[in-house]
């Protein structure tokens, strides 16, 4: 995702950025023409918070600055590229990661919701670019999304996956009919 340092991010990058996120695709966010704009020791890293803030779904998404008329930094987009293509092929064992949902589940247990309590059973791996991690539980209804959010937010926290999408998918478990 390429921006424009000197105009911030418009709605065409959050429209864009958007489809990128929707779409499952990996992300590297490219800051042109810095070059262009006054800087002190603290520019960069105001500019990258208020790309995490105007595009918080993008958080995972690293941010380099660049400028394509000096030709700097723009050799660093591959190697993110690269890394990000990397992540999005990662695989976590089964065992690690219930462990990480277990864990999660302890700090923060599912509350009352939808008239009912959701119940996670164990989790798996099921897919790769994106990273697809299926969740065996009580009933999906049970989970609102802040829950999910949060449990992704620990899958990621603990397993990387820098740049890329993680999409949980909730699967009830089959019950036994008498």
């Amino acid at each position: 995702l390429l921006l424009d340092a000197t105009q911030g991010i418009v709605a065409q990058d959050a429209r864009v950025a958007g489809e990128i996120h929707d779409a499952g695709k990996g992300v590297v966010i490219a800051v042109n023409k810095w070059d262009a704009i006054e800087k002190d020791t603290m520019t960069f890293k105001r500019f990258e918070e208020e790309v995490h803030d105007d595009l918080a779904f993008l958080r995972y998404a690293p941010v380099v600055s660049i400028s394509a008329l000096e030709r700097t930094r723009t050799g660093r987009i591959l190697e993110l590229a690269w890394k990000v293509g990397e992540e999005r092929q990662k695989t976590v064992e089964t065992s690690r990661l219930n462990d990480i949902i277990e864990t999660a589940k302890r700090r923060n247990p599912p509350q009352m919701y939808n008239h009912g309590t959701g119940k996670v059973y164990y989790a798996t791996q099921t897919g790769t670019a994106p990273p697809t991690f299926t969740l065996f539980v009580n009933r999906a209804a049970y989970f609102p999304r802040h829950y999910l959010r949060y449990l992704n937010n620990r899958v990621r926290e603990a397993t990387g996956f820098e740049g890329t999408r993680i999409r949980l998918v909730l699967r009830e478990k089959e019950r036994k009919s008498s």
